[in-house]
This record gives C-alpha cells, sequence and structure tokens, in this order.
C-alpha cells in the first residue's frame, strides 16, 4: 500500500484522481455506472484510502454521488445542467474574447492558430479525447490571454464539466470542420483587435 509514506498516498491519490476523472469524462465509466472503492482499489492495483480520496474530490466536483450505503455513482448529465453552463459560458467568453483581443500577445495568438486546428475522427474515440482536450485549452488560452486570471479559471471549470457531453455527442454529427472554422474566425477577429 502506499499509507506508509504520506508523499506516496498523495501521489498514488492524485494518479487515482485523475484516472477516474479522465475515465468520467471520457465516458469509460458512464454516467450513471455505480462505482465501489473496493472494486476501483483492486482494479487499480491501490489501497483503499486512494480511492476514498479522489472520490471525495469527485463528489465535491459534481462528477460523482453519494449513496448511502451503496457506494457511489457516477452522476449524469442532465438538460438543466448542460442549460445552466451553457448559459453562464455564453455570458463569460464573449467578455474573455473582448478582453483577449486587447490583451493577447503575439506569442498566445500563435498558440491559439495552432489549437485551432485540432480535429477528430468520428468513430475514434482516441481522437476524441485529444480534440476534446485541445478544445477546452483553446477556449482557456483565449480567457487567460484576457489577462483576468479568475475568468480564466471560472471557464476551465466549466468546460471541464461540458467534456461528457461533447464525449457523447461527437458520434452524433462531425462538426470538426464547423469547429475548426469557428475558432479561425475568433482568432481573425482577435487579430484585429476585434
Amino acid at each position: 500500500g502506499t499509507e506508509g509514506a504520506p508523499g506516496r498516498r498523495i501521489s498514488a491519490s492524485r494518479q487515482v484522481y485523475e484516472q477516474l476523472k479522465r475515465n468520467i469524462i471520457t465516458c469509460r465509466i458512464a454516467p450513471g455506472t455505480a462505482v465501489h472503492e473496493g472494486q476501483l482499489a483492486d482494479s487499480m492495483g491501490v489501497s483503499k484510502t486512494p480511492i476514498r480520496e479522489a472520490l471525495g474530490q469527485l463528489v465535491q466536483e459534481g462528477y460523482v454521488e453519494v449513496r448511502p450505503r451503496q457506494g457511489y455513482r457516477v452522476t449524469d448529465v442532465t438538460l438543466a445542467d448542460i442549460h445552466e453552463v451553457f448559459a453562464i459560458r455564453r455570458m463569460l467568453e464573449p467578455a474573455a474574447a473582448e478582453l483577449a483581443a486587447e490583451h493577447a500577445t503575439a506569442e498566445q495568438l500563435k498558440e491559439l492558430q495552432e489549437l485551432a486546428q485540432t480535429r477528430y475522427i468520428v468513430g475514434d474515440s482516441d481522437t476524441y479525447e485529444r480534440f476534446i482536450a485541445e478544445d477546452r485549452t483553446f477556449h482557456v488560452r483565449v480567457a487567460e490571454a484576457s489577462g483576468n486570471g479568475r475568468l480564466a479559471a471560472a471557464l476551465r471549470g466549466l468546460l471541464e464539466e461540458t467534456q461528457r457531453l461533447f464525449f457523447l455527442g461527437l458520434d452524433l454529427r462531425d462538426t470538426a470542420d464547423e469547429q475548426v472554422r469557428e475558432r479561425e474566425a475568433l482568432i481573425e477577429a482577435l487579430l484585429r483587435g476585434n
């Protein structure tokens, strides 16, 4: 076990947390799935302590819920959640882009241009995961270019919440080219200071 050394326990907890969160975001652990400490500990080759700590953090973030006397359950992605998150994004992202148009450096704009080219292949879950991660990075980098760290942190959290939705929806319709065009249009506006 990793309980003996506090530094190792933190590292194990962090690794378990990151792996569980990744599995939830990519729907390898689907919404609504029951998860149990013992089974997770066995499958990940760790003790229950880092599992319990990781699940506690995922509960705080809203990815997992506690079910008394039953264990844990991955939360569902509800229509109400989607509406709320996108309503907040519609308020914050234009403000971030407006500030980024005023403050973005040439280096930040170059990175955005590179990130804007990310695509995925319908039916290829490996490209989905890369696309979703780089799409999130693109939007976070726009917010960071605004110069407002709190705005960037708020958008980072909202974007993480929407990742499961995007992952579930990529098989429905190929929007890769459309998303690249939208990102390129945003970059052109930023380059003009608009």
